[in-house]
């Protein structure tokens, strides 16, 4: 027991420490690449967080538990939104870029419901290779969208600059842009390591107390696969970067769709009981339009609709407890 609480605390620890390096380093290659924070964390940061739900689902896919890989993705997604938006938004009013609200939500809502209708088409249950190209399809466009963001970022820094580097200070630039692209593996390798012992070391602990594995399952692991964009989300608008957090949350949910999904799709067809999934794949989607519609005219969220997120992510772990 002992053991497991000091795994928790360095767990903890590394989290928080991973964030805090993993924001200053991809606010820091935002800036030397003149590039918006808000590329950054749908991109480098986004694909970053994604990692420990890409590992789980593939390998589920490999195994042939596609229910695995499906309910990791969907539950995943839901608590970005619910959860990770919902907490940070009480913390303080979330600022959301007119760009992020006319492009990457209506994209994360139209691959929210194109996975839905993949899944719930017909007799037809689950995932095969043909929607897993589709899907990949979708994300090489997510990713030209990006691509062409960055370069009009860095057309209209260029444009902006009056400035005239000399060799030297080229050279300075090249040695920060390393420095932070070091800073921001390290701290994102921290973070995914950081929310694994932690989650594994809190489980611990708790079957140790005689808590039931349900309620573990339903709490910690739940909430787990999400801690990476929990605290990074946290720790980005603590140090006022908002569109990185944003960027970070909607770029891990098209991430988890898109590629992951994709990719455990084409390497073995996903096989589920759709009729098990309904309610939480409508749910994920329907979270995903209000989120549109709740930025649309003041292009925030507010307390008050943080706590709506929030409340409806407890409702909806409650529910999913109850129906077993």
């Amino acid at each position: 027991m002992i053991l497991q609480f000091v795994l928790l605390i360095l767990g903890i620890a590394l989290l928080v420490k991973g964030a805090d390096w993993l924001v200053d380093g991809a606010s820091g290659l935002s800036s030397s690449f003149g590039v918006s924070p808000l590329f950054i964390g749908l991109t480098v940061v986004a694909f970053g967080t994604s990692a420990p739900e890409l590992a789980v689902s593939i390998s589920a896919a490999v195994k042939g538990s596609g229910s695995i890989a499906i309910s990791n993705v969907i539950g995943s997604n839901i608590a970005n939104i619910a959860l990770v938006i919902g907490f940070s938004a009480i913390l303080t009013p979330l600022a959301i870029s007119k760009t992020t609200i006319r492009k990457e939500l209506p994209f994360n809502i139209l691959i929210s419901f194109a996975l839905m209708a993949m899944l719930l088409r017909g007799a037809k249950y689950g995932l095969d290779r043909y929607d897993g190209v589709v899907l990949i399809i979708f994300l090489i466009i997510f990713m030209e969208y990006t691509l062409v963001m960055a370069k009009s970022d860095r057309e209209r820094k260029r444009l902006e600059s009056t400035d005239i580097l000399s060799e030297a200070d080229q050279e300075e630039i090249k040695k920060i842009r390393i420095k932070n692209g070091i800073l921001t593996l390290i701290g994102l390798a921290m973070v995914v390591f950081g929310a694994d012992l932690t989650v594994d070391s809190a489980t611990e602990i708790a079957l140790q107390l005689g808590i039931s594995e349900a309620l573990v399952g339903l709490t910690m692991i739940a909430i787990g696969t999400s801690l990476p964009e929990l605290v990074t989300a946290v720790t980005a608008i603590l140090k006022k970067q908002d569109d990185l957090a944003i960027g970070n949350i909607v770029g891990s949910n098209i991430f988890n769709i898109c590629l992951i999904l994709g990719v455990s799709s084409i390497i073995k067809p996903i096989g589920v009981i759709v009729d098990h999934y309904w309610a939480d794949i409508l749910f994920m989607s329907m979270l995903a339009v209000f989120l549109l519609l709740t930025t649309m005219k003041k292009s925030k969220i507010t307390r008050l609709e943080g706590s709506f997120f929030f409340a409806s992510y407890i409702a909806y772990i409650t529910i999913i407890s109850f129906r077993g």
